[in-house]
């Protein structure tokens, strides 16, 4: 049985206790009981799914080759593109950003409207990077 089973099991053998009981105390602590066994369930599933939440962006993460400027190359098994750090910071969210016009590693993005770019740009021979 899975933990989810088992869980369940017991709180229906609390509340059939509680029906059974004849004595008001007994059977109003195991309906208390019954209630806190159901919320610590709840509590372990909402538990759970932001621990999934929090290895999804960790592993997104991984995936994320950052420069000086506010877009980052993402990649992952069947893919790589470039994305706008502005709203993988902000709101965890991977948009794919737009390259701009000419040979430049100029780009922006759809959603925030962020233009910048990625890497490194020499202007009088100079490096100029993003900060």
């Amino acid at each position: 049985m899975s933990l989810i089973s088992d869980a369940f099991a017991v709180t229906d053998r609390i509340k059939k206790l509680a029906e059974k009981a004849k004595d008001a105390q007994i059977r109003d602590e195991l309906v208390s009981l019954l209630m806190l066994f159901i919320e610590i369930i709840n509590e372990n599933q909402q538990l759970k799914k932001e621990l999934d939440m929090l290895k999804d962006i960790e592993e997104k993460e991984q995936q994320i080759e950052r420069t000086n400027g506010n877009i980052a190359k993402y990649k992952n098994k069947n893919k790589e593109f470039y994305i706008c750090t502005n709203c993988w910071d902000s709101a965890r969210t991977i948009v794919q950003v737009e390259k701009l016009g000419g040979n430049n590693n100029d780009f922006r993005c759809p959603n925030c409207e962020n233009i910048s770019f990625y890497g490194e740009r020499k202007i009088f021979d100079t490096v100029i990077k993003k900060r």
